[in-house]
């Protein structure tokens, strides 16, 4: 009984294990083992579409200069290439390209314009897809010197700052009384001192400064004022009195109309000679309050005392046939 027992005992496990294996595979399946699953296929990333976009200058940008460089570019030429390109200034086409024109390196285009207020440059392009793109930027050009002055350079002890190109006129203070701001001149009906291009006097030092107050600047002060007459010069003279001044030996006795001789470096007229001018106190000048110091010599003035840097102090309300003035601004730096 042992011998058959063994005999068939052999088989009978071997029929087991092939059971257990088949039951084994039935379960699973044809499935591969989990860690074996393939990765699933990743969407792809579509390329962008060309497009154009300006560099500089920044949006809204201001700028004093009458000619600006401008650099845009054409990104992302991968997909499409560019038909038909425009580049247009205030509404005028300044550069036009076609097919192939253009790649993807950065353009620089320089525009120029006379006009002051806002400007705009635009690009505008059609690429082989059929996509039309454009892309606009608009800045503002603001000439900073006012109308009639001149821009005074700065220098390691003075900021720049703006000047009247001319002492203040007849014409133009009567303007101001005329808008009730300022008080009529002394002299109004003088003819000898009334005459529409010279000088306006008869004026105090309150009435100068309510007149450069009303017109948004102000007196200069008594730096400045010496700064400007040298005209970028260390010396008091920046010429032949005779060619630069009207004073007592060649004025008849009288002022003259404005611009008669020869300006300074910085283009300014009778900065000697002519009227005095009114001026606010400078960094030195210790004066009592009803004083007031005025710069530059007059039509009454020996050749020898009319220089850029003589001091004077007055009464500030005098209203006499020999002082005048000018209007100073200060510099604002734009953004």
């Amino acid at each position: 009984m042992d011998r058959i027992a063994l005999r068939w005992l052999f088989p009978l496990v071997l029929i087991l294990v092939l059971v257990a294996a088949g039951w084994q595979a039935w379960a699973m399946g044809d499935k591969p083992p989990k860690d074996d699953q393939a990765e699933p296929t990743p969407t792809p990333t579509p390329t962008p579409d060309p497009y154009i976009v300006i560099r500089t200058p920044a949006p809204d940008f201001v700028t004093a200069k009458k000619e600006l460089e401008i650099v845009w570019q054409v990104v992302d030429l991968k997909t499409a290439a560019v038909d038909q390109l425009k580049v247009t200034f205030d509404g005028h086409e300044i550069e036009s390209t076609g097919a192939g024109g253009v790649s993807e390196a950065p353009i620089s285009s320089v525009v120029s314009y006379d006009k002051q207020g806002k400007h705009k440059f635009a690009v505008w392009a059609r690429f082989s897809t059929g996509k039309k793109f454009k892309v606009e930027r608009q800045f503002t050009y603001q000439d900073p010197t006012p109308g009639g002055m001149v821009l005074i350079p700065s220098s390691a002890e003075m900021r720049r700052f703006y000047m009247d190109v001319t002492e203040v006129t007849n014409r133009a203070y009567r303007k101001c009384v005329d808008a009730g701001k300022c008080k009529p001149s002394a002299f109004v009906k003088d003819g000898h001192y009334n005459g529409a291009n010279m000088p306006v006097v008869g004026v105090s030092y309150d009435d100068a400064q309510n007149y450069c107050r009303w017109k948004g600047y102000r007196l200069p002060d008594a730096d400045q004022w010496t700064y400007a007459a040298r005209g970028s010069r260390s010396v008091d003279r920046y010429g032949d009195p005779n060619e630069i001044a009207w004073h007592s030996e060649n004025s008849g006795g009288k002022p003259h109309a404005v611009k008669g001789k020869a300006p300074n470096a910085y283009g300014l007229y009778d900065m000697l000679g002519n009227v005095w001018e009114w001026c606010e106190a400078g960094s030195k000048d210790a004066v009592r309050p009803d004083q007031k110091i005025i710069r530059g010599g007059s039509w009454g003035s020996i050749e020898e005392r009319i220089d850029a840097s003589r001091p004077m102090t007055v009464d500030g309300q005098w209203r006499v046939n020999f002082i005048g003035f000018r209007c100073s601004k200060d510099w604002v730096d734009l953004p």
